[in-house]
């Protein structure tokens, strides 16, 4: 196997899932051609929102994948929402790069509270992104970001 195909890029779950995607994110097939055209292979991440709407026992809330409650949570203590799917991703993280992997990157989705790399509205990351990056830091591991 050669060094281009040992290229990945860490993407939202709704990058890949065109169900959960907003309507105003850019087009899910534009970005995959150009991962593509750059010969980049594509690991979904979990959804923090889609896992803590997994464990409610008020089902009813799927039915809005972007309620209030969601965001107040995050707001209040993400820590607890996003234990059962950090330590997973940095093991999935840590053996891509220890199989010789090149991890070009992270994408995450422009103003979004939970995947944000950058939200303007706030002047901050996402609540699952800056996390994931502390705990990437604590470990050594330095990745580049950008939004979409």
């Amino acid at each position: 196997m050669d060094d281009i195909e040992r290229k990945i890029i860490f993407v939202p779950y709704c990058l890949m899932t065109k169900r959960f995607t907003a309507q105003n994110r850019n087009d899910t097939e534009e970005v995959l051609k150009v991962l593509s055209d750059f010969k980049t292979g594509i690991v979904q991440m979990p959804c923090p929102h889609l896992v803590s709407l997994m464990n409610e026992e008020n089902t009813g809330k799927a039915e809005h994948p972007h309620c209030s409650e969601f965001v107040k949570e995050i707001k209040q203590n993400p820590g607890n929402l996003y234990t059962g799917i950090i330590n997973p991703l940095l093991i999935q993280i840590e053996k891509y790069k220890q199989l010789n992997f090149e991890i070009t990157g992270i994408i995450g989705i422009k103003g979004s509270p939970v995947c944000g790399i950058y939200n303007p509205t706030v002047k901050e990351y996402g609540s699952f992104i800056i996390l994931l990056n502390k705990e990437l830091r604590n470990r050594g591991i330095h990745l580049r970001m950008v939004a979409i």
